[in-house]
């Protein structure tokens, strides 16, 4: 299955509120990947998502790439690990919702997938954090003469479902 990348024109700045999560106690200090996050330097590639019935694409799956992990899956676990799992998963939501938020021709009609990890949804506040990002995102995108979101949505990862599931099997 192929992939694409979308690389915005626009840049927004950040918010206060997303450069300064508050961090857990961090067991393994990792300053690569605290340096790759700070300059945005985690790639978000989008995976198609076809309908099976017409095999038409209808949306795409936003997904973390980066040169300092194999996989999303390591790259988040090393994340984790240095207590950086927070900013990491923000990065990835609030690039992928503005990459989306001005594409244009046949990509503006596709949903947007975005995964969550577990912590997300926990946290006070996320609900509102996700709902500023994407309205920032959408009002920018306004403001450039594109229409912002079709329709977006978020879900947890598959990876950590199963995770979860082990651990309550284990």
């Amino acid at each position: 299955m192929a992939m694409f990348k979308w690389n915005s024109v626009f840049e927004w700045g950040r918010r206060a509120s997303d450069r300064a999560v508050a961090t857990p106690v961090i067991s393994t200090r990792d300053p690569l990947l605290e340096s790759a996050i700070a300059h945005e330097q985690i790639e978000v590639l989008y995976q198609p998502l076809i309908e099976p019935l017409s095999g038409r694409t209808v949306g795409a799956e936003a997904l973390a790439r980066s040169a300092v992990a194999r996989s999303a899956t390591a790259l988040f676990k090393r994340a984790a690990s240095a207590g950086l799992d927070e900013r990491l998963s923000r990065l990835v939501q609030r690039k992928a919702l503005r990459s989306a938020s001005v594409w244009e021709g046949a990509l503006k009609d596709l949903k947007l997938s975005v995964n969550l990890l577990p912590e997300d949804i926990s946290r006070d506040g996320f609900d509102q954090w996700l709902l500023d990002v994407a309205q920032s995102a959408a009002n920018a995108a306004k403001e450039g003469g594109f229409f912002g979101f079709h329709a977006v949505r978020v879900s947890e990862g598959e990876q950590r479902m199963l995770d979860k599931l082990a651990e309550v099997l284990g």
